[in-house]
């Protein structure tokens, strides 16, 4: 016995020391592979927490539009043409981190954001719906209760995503 360990010890040195070799491997895969996945989970919930900031902002602000129009003072209301969706702008490419369901309910809530200055115009008969160098829609008192509609109207879609993004959070 002890001939034939000192006959085949370099062969069994070497591959006692290949076979460390392997499981080194594995285990440095192993644990590459969980540091990727929760390095993708982590950038998903960054994507998920600025659309979620995101969209409660743009909440926010329809409903102090819809609160202003139902306290109109003058003859006139005033919103802004721009959108706020700098975030969703900016995350686009990283938006396949989260999940169908997500991704769906946000791009139809940011569509809904940017089709309301659209909206609005028609309403208030703009000569060019995509004339965008002004930076406000003037919309007469006897619109505003029509404004607020468009606003409540786009509103549901925007909660949606919302509730969504707030449940995987």
């Amino acid at each position: 016995m002890v001939d034939l360990l000192s006959e085949y010890q370099t062969f069994i040195v070497g591959l006692l020391g290949f076979i460390g070799v392997v499981i080194t491997m594995i285990v440095n895969a192993k644990i590459q592979r969980n540091l990727q996945i929760r390095q993708r989970q982590h950038e998903a919930e960054s994507v998920r927490t600025a659309l979620l900031v995101e969209l409660r902002a743009n909440v926010k602000i329809y409903k102090d539009h819809i609160e202003d129009f139902s306290r109109l003072d003058g003859d006139h209301a005033i919103v802004p043409r721009k959108v706020v969706n700098k975030v969703y702008q900016t995350l686009l490419p990283s938006i396949g981190l989260l999940s169908v369901e997500e991704v769906e309910l946000v791009h139809v809530a940011y569509l809904s954001l940017e089709e309301l200055p659209y909206r609005l115009s028609i309403l208030v008969g703009s000569d060019s719906v995509d004339r965008l160098s002004e930076e406000y829609i003037r919309i007469d008192a006897a619109q505003v209760q029509v404004a607020a509609g468009i606003h409540e109207a786009l509103l549901p879609s925007i909660r949606k995503a919302l509730s969504v993004l707030e449940r995987n959070a």
